[in-house]
């Protein structure tokens, strides 16, 4: 029996980028993923569906509380669903947004549903191997990717999270996975999808030669501090940190649990994603000399020289002993 994230469960760790560099036995897979992925079949992406259409039985033994009365009734109020065809099978299988009481400070809950003869099954793996089935998300994007393994397709769960089936159940993409993806899939005039261009080019690696890739953004997409103050609701890029740098004439803009940006006039390129495992973001943004600094607590975890494009990332994830808090 399920119960409520907010009464029982730790926020589970965010997503990090690991210290894996390609090897050549990952660039041949690479190309093997890559000539095995049709480029002209389009991504394909969940659709909203009404929260009447997902099983009362499951939510109730999934979802709900032990002799909780108005559980069906708040999901079908609070909740969210949407359907899409992972398999090719024809028949939908179901995401699943349980409510308010599946929400934290840093993300909301997402579950995915097959049904198996007379019962729904969950296929959906939380990202860090925690005792969860479910997606934990600040960002989520439910994308249907072309790639197919073992009968289900790839999907797309985060900004720069995607997923792949093993057989059993969807489990974390590998570095070669990400570098393997068609950039084609990807919308390249949208901001939305700057962190996927970027796994693509940097995934797994901790010290890269950085090369911008800009996009262009609307109107109150990364707003100043001041224009922050009077949006209601927050966009989704909204601010942790910002720092000016009249010598490069960007706005570096570290985003609420959500890595660093630069911003000149109406374009954005992604830095960096935030590379915690835990739910730290940027607290601080610094220039030395040529160095931009992204510090995290009490150390740098992004350093990036603005006049030879090094990129440096560093996890500053704690032992007890070494945390900031102690």
């Amino acid at each position: 029996m399920r119960t409520s994230l907010l009464q029982t469960r730790p926020i589970p760790k965010y997503y990090p980028l690991r210290e894996v560099r390609v090897t050549p036995s990952a660039f041949f897979l690479s190309l093997a993923l890559l000539l095995s992925f049709p480029a002209s079949q389009p991504v394909q992406h969940f659709k909203k569906a009404p929260t009447s259409q997902f099983p009362r039985e499951v939510v109730e033994r999934d979802f709900c509380k032990d002799q909780e009365q108005d559980c069906w009734e708040r999901f079908l109020r609070d909740g969210s669903l949407w359907a899409g065809d992972v398999n090719g099978d024809g028949a939908a299988e179901f995401l699943v947004f349980p409510g308010d009481g599946w929400q934290g400070s840093g993300g909301s809950w997402y579950y995915l549903y097959e049904k198996r003869g007379k019962d729904w099954v969950s296929l959906a793996k939380e990202t860090n191997d925690q005792d969860f089935d479910g997606w934990f998300t600040l960002h989520p994007r439910f994308d249907i990717l072309p790639a197919v393994r073992n009968g289900y397709h790839d999907l797309r769960v985060a900004a720069a999270v995607c997923m792949k089936w093993d057989g059993k159940e969807y489990v974390d993409y590998d570095p070669a996975d990400y570098h393997s993806l068609d950039p084609g899939w990807f919308n390249s005039r949208d901001s939305n999808d700057a962190e996927i261009f970027w796994a693509i080019r940097y995934a797994g690696h901790d010290k890269i030669i950085f090369r911008p890739q800009w996009f262009p953004i609307s109107q109150g997409d990364f707003p100043t501090r001041d224009q922050l103050e009077r949006l209601n609701p927050l966009p989704e890029h909204y601010l942790g940190v910002e720092l000016n740098d009249p010598k490069e004439h960007i706005r570096w803009y570290a985003v609420h649990k959500g890595g660093v940006w630069a911003v000149r006039g109406t374009q954005v390129f992604f830095l960096a994603p935030q590379v915690s495992e835990a739910l730290e973001g940027v607290g601080d943004l610094k220039i030395d000399r040529d160095w931009l600094l992204g510090m995290g607590a009490s150390r740098p975890s992004i350093r990036y020289n603005r006049r030879t494009h090094d990129l440096i990332l560093d996890r500053h994830d704690y032992d007890d002993a070494d945390s900031p808090d102690k």
